[in-house]
């Protein structure tokens, strides 16, 4: 955020005061969207601007950086155009889009996906279509990261991983209690549970210079 010399962000899904409260930090003016009303009433307590609902939802004013952590639509394709297109709209000209998502990684997750359930893990249909509809804002670039998920309890990891290793009520069913096997067995660590997670982050430079001159890369 600094390097890119941004004073306003958005932040779509802002979750936890932990991430939030020193994201708001790096910018004079901050913006947080949660639709779980009891993140959002702590965030409010923490200090933060934040309106209450599920993206895309109507926002006041533009941004020079738009941030969206792992809040992009599960499942339904028909979400992520509207998403997409909102986050842009909501974005300076020369702005910054940035999304850290789960869809289309590989690494540990897309390995024990096909070793749980058995199906191939081949191109992901909701990475596409992200790509699909933020490519027309400007130029673009996806980045891997890897981070680690941390817990005592396994059963925790299986729920952060939601949506991404076992991505339907079915297979929570019927492959949970592998998956927790698979944890105690392969990532337990000083007796909690370490797995390591590869996310994406896709960067999108919107066209135009803003009302600054060029922002910084």
């Amino acid at each position: 955020i600094k390097r890119f010399k941004a004073r306003s962000l958005l932040d779509i899904g802002a979750g936890f005061a932990a991430t939030a409260v020193p994201l708001s930090h790096c910018v004079p003016r901050y913006v947080g969207i949660d639709e779980n009303i009891v993140r959002a009433e702590a965030l409010r307590a923490a200090g933060l601007d934040i309106i209450v609902g599920r993206f895309p939802l109507k926002v006041v004013g533009t941004f020079d950086m738009v941030v969206s952590s792992h809040s992009v639509p599960e499942i339904d394709l028909a979400n992520y155009k509207p998403f997409c297109k909102c986050a842009g709209r909501l974005l300076n000209p020369g702005g910054l889009l940035l999304i850290r998502t789960f869809k289309g990684s590989r690494g540990h997750i897309a390995h024990l996906r096909e070793e749980i359930t058995g199906q191939k893990v081949g191109p992901d249909p909701q990475l596409s279509a992200i790509l699909d509809n933020v490519k027309g804002l400007g130029s673009l670039r996806v980045m891997k990261v890897i981070s680690h998920l941390r817990s005592e309890n396994a059963a925790d990891i299986v729920g952060m991983l939601s949506g991404s290793l076992l991505r339907t009520n079915e297979e929570k069913e019927l492959y949970s209690g592998r998956l927790i096997e698979i944890l105690h067995s392969r990532y337990n660590a000083n007796g909690g549970i370490i797995f390591p997670v590869e996310h994406l982050f896709i960067r999108v430079r919107k066209r135009g210079l803003s009302c600054r001159g060029k922002l910084a890369d």
